[in-house]
């Protein structure tokens, strides 16, 4: 039977981290078309560069100017910066000799976590509501509620399966404390 909110944050289970975004820049401008030809698994997408790794599994979006964008599903930052340091050093040898690695840094960890039962949304979104101070009710549907934790300043989408999603955070514990605000 579906449920609303209850309990002191204790009722989440199964906090990880699905995916982490991170930026570096090469210090160089970069020729994307040479690069294209160069580089394995590229396409040109416009002014973009995107490049895709398998093991383990991520994309990069390089730009002209050289920033480097790169998403992978990991729950380790260790291992998105080894790999973001392998893709510089795999520009520098098919690329330019002057391309260099500065200025990583984490730009996004999607977290999620599962409650132990289903939720009433409209319920969920009623009681919300109540709390302005606290919670904004972005938007409502019959499977998904997103609600801004006023007190972190971080969305938090919630699924009535009782799984909740936070993106825009860049540390773990900076996206598990609104979780814990809502539960």
């Amino acid at each position: 039977e579906p449920q609303v909110f209850v309990g002191d944050g204790s009722a989440l289970q199964r906090v990880r981290v699905r995916r982490i975004s991170a930026s570096f820049n090469l210090g160089i401008p970069l020729d994307l078309q040479q690069l294209a030809n160069q580089a394995p698994n590229a396409e040109l997408c416009g002014k973009r560069l995107e490049l895709k790794g398998l093991r383990p599994r991520w994309t990069a979006k390089l730009l002209p100017n050289g920033l480097v964008k790169l998403q992978m599903r990991s729950a380790d930052t260790a291992e998105v910066r080894l790999v973001s340091k392998k893709l510089a050093r795999m520009v520098r040898k098919v690329h330019c000799a002057a391309c260099t690695f500065k200025h990583w840094e984490v730009q996004n960890l999607e977290v999620v976590a599962d409650l132990p039962f289903r939720l009433d949304l409209v319920a969920a979104a009623d009681m919300l509501s109540e709390h302005p101070v606290h919670f904004f009710v972005f938007s409502q549907t019959r499977t998904l509620l997103t609600v801004e934790v006023k007190e972190f300043g971080i969305r938090v989408c919630v699924r009535s399966t009782g799984s909740m999603t936070v993106c825009k955070s860049k540390e773990l514990s900076v996206a598990t404390d609104p979780l814990k605000a809502l539960v």
